[in-house]
């Protein structure tokens, strides 16, 4: 099956961000439960930064259109 991904990169020392993804089937409504977004992976550069990858668990087969974004968010 092929999966819906997002990948993106984080800037050296500014993991105190939480990050959350989002899926959405029309861009109004946003989840981002454990069963609908899965972590993939976390990879240090060379430089300090990190990558991290996110995947749909919804295949494109079963649902064609859908869309991931990323929220990040710093709290007290």
């Amino acid at each position: 099956d092929e999966y819906l991904v997002i990948e993106f990169v984080r800037a050296p020392g500014r993991d105190e961000a939480a990050v959350v993804v989002r899926r959405s089937v029309d861009l109004r409504s946003w989840s981002g439960a454990a069963d609908e977004i899965e972590f993939l992976a976390n990879v240090r550069n060379p430089d300090g930064s990190e990558t991290l990858r996110f995947r749909s668990l919804t295949p494109v087969a079963d649902e064609a259109v859908q869309f991931l974004r990323v929220e990040l968010a710093v709290g007290p």
